[in-house]
C-alpha cells in the first residue's frame, strides 16, 4: 500500500496519562519490504527455521511409508526374567 503525497492530518486522542511521568505521544511512519523492517536477522531466521522443518517433515513422511509397515522379530526385544539381561 502506497500513501500518495500530501498532507495527513493525525488526531491522537488523550485516552492515556503521560503527564504523570513526562511523556509524549508520537506517531512513527516507516518503510517496510516483504520481510520486515530494515533488520533481516528474524525474518531470515524465520525463513530457515520453516524450510528446515518442512524438509524434515517430507523426510520423516518418506520413512514412515518405507519403514513404517516392515514387520519386526519382536521376540528379540522381549525381556523377562529368564533373560540374561537381569541379574
Amino acid at each position: 500500500m502506497k500513501l500518495p503525497k500530501g498532507n495527513y492530518f493525525i488526531d491522537i486522542d488523550y485516552n492515556y496519562m503521560v503527564k504523570q511521568f513526562d511523556g509524549r505521544k508520537s506517531i512513527i511512519l516507516a518503510n517496510v519490504s516483504w520481510l520486515g523492517g530494515k533488520c533481516y536477522f528474524m525474518a531470515w531466521i524465520y525463513i530457515v527455521v520453516g524450510s528446515l522443518s518442512f524438509i524434515t517433515s517430507f523426510v520423516l513422511f518418506f520413512l514412515h511409508v518405507y519403514y513404517g509397515n516392515m514387520h519386526y522379530n519382536t521376540a528379540i526385544l522381549l525381556v523377562d526374567a529368564k533373560t540374561s539381561l537381569i541379574k
